[in-house]
């Protein structure tokens, strides 16, 4: 048996979608769903079990993976389901909501063969230089500041005044990044996948990480993208 018939054997799902165009699909996109997701995936598992017709947007079909084996084999395909959304995207208008979003970048979640190895190859290098030990202060000390913020009041929003506020911090030290720029990246973040402005989220996001990498060129530190710039496959 060929490597080729062994991947179709082991895959649950075809190249294309195994959903009918015409089938009804659930819209991901509405007030409805986004005040209770959970209760339609769970109609969804129950009603379609591991692949449910989707709508991302109105006239952007999708299929969407809701079982964690069936998302674990697609992931681990990569020649059946590239993660480059290039081909995707002739399909979407040029004003598609979620095409921000979802659209092709020069980065590893968004490419397949040698450009995601490259990228790979890069980002490892960045994390590996991480030095756990102090990382681990750091994490510390920002946590104990956020606590203290609120901590006399007697309640809190702890993700909305902890968990947020603490990953940003947290990314934002690993990545040698001014407050300036770093309130810039959650802003262009919170846009992009709130669902608010999308477009502008792109325009911010990708203004912040420019001047990052040029702030890092022209003072290189000991942090994250100072690596990547350093690094052959960066």
């Amino acid at each position: 048996m060929s490597t080729q018939q062994s991947r179709e054997m082991s895959c649950p799902v075809v190249h294309h979608s195994p959903i009918p165009a015409d089938q009804h699909r659930i819209p991901l996109h509405t007030p409805e769903f986004a005040a209770d997701p959970h209760r339609y995936y769970r109609q969804m598992r129950g009603r379609y079990g591991s692949l449910a017709p989707v709508e991302l947007a109105p006239g952007v079909p999708a299929t969407l993976v809701i079982a964690y084996r069936t998302a674990v084999r697609i992931l681990n395909d990569p020649e059946r389901f590239p993660a480059d959304p290039r081909t995707w995207q002739q399909s979407v208008p040029s004003d598609c909501p979620v095409l921000p979003l979802l659209e092709w970048r020069p980065m590893a979640s968004r490419c397949s063969g040698a450009e995601f190895t490259r990228y790979r190859q890069a980002i490892t290098a960045g994390i590996d230089s991480v030095d756990l030990f102090s990382l681990r202060g750091v994490v510390e000390k920002l946590a104990v500041e956020l606590i203290n913020s609120f901590c006399a009041d007697g309640r809190a929003d702890l993700i909305r005044q902890y968990a947020f506020p603490l990953v940003f911090d947290v990314i934002g030290h690993m990545l040698g990044c001014p407050p300036e720029i770093r309130d810039q990246v959650a802003a262009g973040t919170s846009a992009l996948i709130d669902g608010g402005d999308a477009e502008t989220g792109n325009r911010l996001l990708g203004e912040a990480l420019m001047n990052l990498v040029t702030l890092k060129r022209a003072e290189p530190g000991r942090d994250i993208p100072s690596t990547l710039l350093r690094h052959p496959s960066g």
